[in-house]
């Protein structure tokens, strides 16, 4: 047995945007239904030259430009391409039925699924129902509906009201016992179609006394009023004004006329830091898109904060805006402010500045202990004092010309010791543990120098002579280590302490192990090196070395990856010119290919 009817998709495309979906079903042929069922009736228009459909469907084929003649509409997905440049539509067969009513709920299923149904928040469709067949006004549009607040009957009254009266959509809501959007969408003609009114109809009796009430001269004259300041559950947030004076004067704080006029016509959108305004017949949309923005912006721009004492951290103040915090405290620069308050510096002048709604006492000690730093004490060699007292690391650093992460590292570490000079703490700082340090640093012990053929080569009176007069700089670790043999410079250095000719002898027999593998390694260093691509030789460096100068690849990999085996770093191979073999670089660029 064939099907009965398909349900299809049509999802609009468009660059830079998210897709957007309009679930059907048909039981026609799908290219003619998308063709004369949705394009073709999109564009038709009357004697008048209006166009005839402005269903949501016919109104974004139009503005997405689609027609039958233009190859905007892409019926297989093997052509569906997400960089296309233009607007266009992909029609999809989703699924199939083999009755109506197997069609209607699956096209219900469907509209669900794709989110699709344009009436709801976060709708990503242009569906006006919830599917099924002969139900144009949706499942949830009638009185029959179980979620319906209103009656066909009064839904018409609403429609009446709006038009006769000057009543507000909450007015209306509190009249019916319904909810505002209820309203909103009754009077927007997208529930309770079958409630339609034509010029002809007139009020119920019990309704018509608010013709009188609320007459529709009012209608033009009625805006909101809303102060950012309160919450929604604060029934001051909202009031209903007829005059711009008249509100001015009574909301005051710098709220005027004018400004209110301005706010009202769109050219203002905050007035007096905390009020926005909008006509009576525009508010249902504004609270739903425009308010929520405007409060975000105002609780960002106005969140209270406080200042404390940057010494004893002592609570000043609290301020609702920059302007009473500059007043208060006569600063004329925000600036500064606004960098302590995000975090970009610990104080500003003799103030730190919290938001009250990120306040803790761990933050506040944080920012005191950086807004009061630590003095410190500089010594020479000698015990002499290097000026008074830093506060400062930098302008230390840069007037020894020392590096100031060796400063901070002394001051902070039990080795207070650098470049020839001591660093503490003030707070830290005695006469006797200055004594003691220099003490120690003085204390030297004699180190016997020898070069790999046991020949003597002086003595040296400390490790700071072997740095800095001798400039051998890998002592100190290699001390550590108790490995009193240096390469680079073919010596063994030997503390007296640990002298013997026994220990020499055993030394000299370890240093020249050592000192033939280090040459062999400086040899290999300085080989020709190749570097292919799976295609073609790329470069040829004289040795590891060069790789500094090139940009393909790093100083390590030059060094390294030569030396090892597989000979391959990312995409390329890198291999000495001696083991560049037509049989090792085949094998190398099968391995490539994989």
């Amino acid at each position: 047995m064939g099907s009965y009817g398909i349900i299809y998709l049509i999802t609009f495309i468009k660059p830079n945007t998210q897709d957007h979906y309009y679930i059907g079903q048909t039981t026609q042929n799908l290219r003619t239904r998308i063709n004369d069922g949705h394009i073709n009736r999109a564009w038709k228009t009357d004697s008048n030259g209006n166009f005839e459909n402005n269903y949501r469907v016919a109104r974004e084929i139009r503005k997405y430009k689609i027609t039958d003649k233009v190859k905007n509409v892409i019926w297989d997905d093997k052509n569906y391409v997400n960089s296309h440049s233009k607007t266009y539509i992909k029609i999809t067969i989703l699924d199939t039925a083999k009755s109506q009513e197997e069609l209607d709920h699956k096209e219900k299923k469907y509209i669900i699924e794709y989110n699709s149904y344009e009436h709801i928040n976060g709708s990503r469709g242009f569906n006006g129902t919830l599917g099924g067949h002969g139900n144009s006004s949706g499942v949830l549009r009638g009185e029959n509906a179980s979620e319906a607040q209103l009656t066909n009957f009064e839904a018409k009254q609403v429609r009446l009201l709006n038009r006769d009266t000057s009543l507000i959509y909450k007015e209306l809501a509190d009249l019916f016992s319904c909810s505002i959007g209820c309203i909103y969408n009754v009077i927007n003609d997208k529930t309770y179609i079958d409630a339609l009114i034509d010029k002809n109809d007139i009020l119920d009796k019990q309704y018509e006394h608010w013709v009188n009430y609320a007459p529709l001269s009012r209608r033009n004259k009625l805006f909101y009023s809303y102060d950012l300041r309160k919450s929604d559950n604060d029934e001051e947030r909202m009031k209903i004004w007829t005059s711009p004076s008249e509100c001015a004067k009574e909301l005051g704080g710098g709220v005027k006329a004018q400004y209110i006029s301005y706010a009202l016509s769109e050219k203002k959108s905050i007035v007096a830091n905390h009020f926005v305004f909008v006509r009576e017949r525009n508010s249902y949309e504004f609270e739903k898109n425009r308010l929520p923005e405007l409060q975000m912006k105002h609780d960002n721009k106005y969140r209270t904060f406080s200042a404390y004492d940057k010494t004893t951290g002592k609570y000043i103040d609290t301020y609702d805006c920059m302007g009473t915090c500059l007043k208060k405290l006569k600063l004329k620069n925000n600036a500064p402010i606004y960098d302590c308050l995000k975090d970009k510096t610990s104080y500003s002048d003799k103030f730190i500045y919290i938001y009250d709604d990120k306040f803790t006492h761990e933050l506040l000690k944080e920012k005191i202990k950086k807004a009061n730093p630590r003095s410190f004490y500089m010594f020479d060699m000698n015990g002499t004092k290097m000026g008074n007292s830093w506060t400062v690391i930098k302008k230390c650093a840069e007037m020894f010309n020392i590096d100031a992460s060796s400063i901070s590292r002394c001051l902070e570490s039990q080795n207070p010791y650098k470049n020839k000079y001591i660093f503490f703490y003030s707070d830290q700082y005695s006469k006797e543990l200055l004594n003691t340090i220099i003490d120690s640093i003085n204390n030297k012990e004699r180190y016997f120098l020898f070069n790999l053929e046991g020949k003597s080569m002086g003595i040296s009176e400390s490790q700071y002579d072997l740095y800095h007069n001798k400039k051998i700089f890998t002592t100190s670790y290699a001390l550590k280590k108790k490995n009193y043999y240096i390469p680079s410079k073919g010596l063994i250095v030997i503390p007296e302490s640990v002298f013997s000719f026994k220990t020499l002898n055993l030394l000299l027999k370890k240093a020249e192990i050592e000192y033939a593998k280090y040459i062999q390694s400086r040899t290999i260093s300085n080989k020709k090196i190749l570097i292919y691509s799976k295609d073609c030789l790329l470069l040829e460096l004289p040795n590891a070395r060069a790789a500094l100068e090139s940009d393909i690849i790093p100083l390590h990999a030059a060094y390294r990856v030569p030396r090892r085996e597989n000979k391959i770093y990312k995409n390329l191979i890198i291999i000495f010119e001696e083991d560049a073999t037509p049989s090792v670089l085949m094998k190398l660029r099968k391995k490539l290919e994989k």
